[in-house]
């Protein structure tokens, strides 16, 4: 009996934890880029939409904050940190904050 108290206390920390994460924002730095185009590969993606690499890892991004920081991102690809909740199922970020870690200078955009 006590094994059984023991076990259902784990897995109620357990999950207790996992909730926890998915609720917190979180940080991540890496290269921004189209999941169809650019990392189909990794993410298994059919329509185009912004996605980050950190390390081996491709993460879709959704939220509202994307439509004015990242307008588009099939063939643009750029260093970017990002914070959000990531998803239950840990292959998206819901992104409340992205900042361009290597902004466009003026005089190449003329």
């Amino acid at each position: 009996m006590r094994i059984q108290s023991c076990l259902a206390m784990c897995v109620m920390m357990v999950l207790a934890s996992k909730a926890y994460a998915e609720d917190t924002v979180q940080e991540w730095t890496g290269e921004t880029a189209c999941l169809k185009c650019s990392y189909s590969k990794e993410s298994g993606a059919t329509k185009c939409g912004a996605g980050i690499k950190v390390g081996d890892k491709v993460f879709a991004l959704t939220g509202p904050v994307l439509k004015k920081e990242m307008p588009g991102c099939c063939g643009e690809q750029s260093t970017y940190k990002v914070k959000g909740k990531l998803s239950a199922d840990g292959k998206s970020i819901e992104v409340t904050e992205i900042t361009n870690l290597k902004p466009k200078k003026q005089d190449e955009e003329k």
